[in-house]
């Protein structure tokens, strides 16, 4: 882990407009699941009007390097890594030999009431 890198972003976030955010009475600085049919991912919300509504922006690649590495905490990722919610290399966009990270998902608070 780069320490640095902790210090100037230390939770993974979701940004959402805040017309989005309202609509599904989300909050600035809660914690949130992004959701589709691949599964789901904790995010704190950022509500910002950088993203159009009803879209939202995250980063990827987030693991937590003070969590246990072997199986079956492998950092985090289950709870963190947004590349679960990207289909696998069947999906590769041919101009960038990556997955398209476009996927439609959702970003809600979980149904007892918020991310924990």
């Amino acid at each position: 882990m780069i320490p640095w890198l902790r210090e100037k972003e230390p939770q993974p976030f979701v940004e959402i407009h805040p017309d989005t955010a309202r609509q599904y009475s989300i909050y600035d600085g809660e914690w949130v699941y992004i959701k589709n049919d691949m599964g789901r991912v904790k995010r704190k919300a950022r509500v910002t009007p950088v993203v159009k509504p009803g879209q939202i922006c995250t980063c990827h690649g987030w693991w937590m390097p003070e969590m246990k590495g072997p199986e079956p905490d492998l950092f985090g990722c289950w709870d963190d890594q947004i590349n679960q919610l990207i289909p696998g290399p069947n999906t590769v966009h041919p101009d960038s030999a990556g997955p398209v990270q476009d996927h439609p998902g959702r970003a809600r608070k979980d149904e007892i009431g918020g991310a924990s």
